[in-house]
């Protein structure tokens, strides 16, 4: 029901603070997947990555570019660039049998340790042993864990991920107005009490020079 909230009526404070992506960051998604593996890499560049940059709810994604070297020269761009956003890893059938995917992966592990959101494990299709031994079988089932035929899985996909910085300000905007607004409240209330209680008090000295 939130993920629906979220993202079909725009209600963004359903979320929690920790899906905003910290300042100074300058990509809120890092996506790893098998490059190898020819449909998902078609599937994470024709449908996936505009899905989650389109013009209504822009994400900063993040797709390194995978070289004999691993990360290779992306390596300290990511580390410096990148602390923070969200490892959104994408596992496929042979993916444990991919070095620099299964590399990856397990960087995101341990970039990721003590923040469980940091990470969402998107599964695609029937897993081999050799996936699902190199990590995976630990963080399936779990709340970051989506299949991608899972019923409303982009509406539970955008849940998972960070808000767009754009709406990430209108958040916070509405909460200063809304505290704001309760501040007010307070303090009107206070005021409205001490004048009753001034009225009172000089009622009560008029009745006793009555007296």
């Amino acid at each position: 029901m939130a993920a629906v909230l979220y993202t079909r009526l725009g209600v963004v404070w359903v979320k929690a603070h920790r899906h905003e992506t910290p300042l100074g960051c300058v990509h809120d998604v890092v996506v790893v997947f098998d490059h190898s593996d020819r449909k998902c890499r078609w599937w994470v560049e024709r449908v996936l990555v505009p899905r989650l940059t389109n013009p209504s709810r822009p994400l900063r994604v993040h797709v390194p570019a995978i070289s004999e070297g691993g990360w290779g020269r992306h390596s300290s761009a990511h580390n410096s660039a990148s602390e923070g956003a969200v490892w959104l890893v994408l596992v496929s059938k042979a993916f444990g049998a991919h070095h620099h995917a299964v590399a990856s992966f397990r960087q995101a592990l341990r970039e990721t340790q003590g923040r469980p959101s940091g990470l969402v494990l998107v599964t695609w299709g029937e897993l081999t042993k050799q996936t699902l031994e190199c990590g995976v079988r630990e963080l399936v089932g779990t709340r970051q864990h989506l299949p991608v035929t899972a019923p409303l899985f982009w509406d539970r996909l955008l849940y998972l991920l960070p808000i767009p910085s754009a709406l990430a300000s209108r958040r916070r905007s509405l909460i200063a107005a809304f505290r704001f607004r309760s501040l007010s409240d307070v303090t009107c209330d206070e005021s409205a009490n001490t004048r009753t209680s001034e009225s009172e008090s000089q009622e009560d000295d008029l009745d006793r020079l009555r007296l």
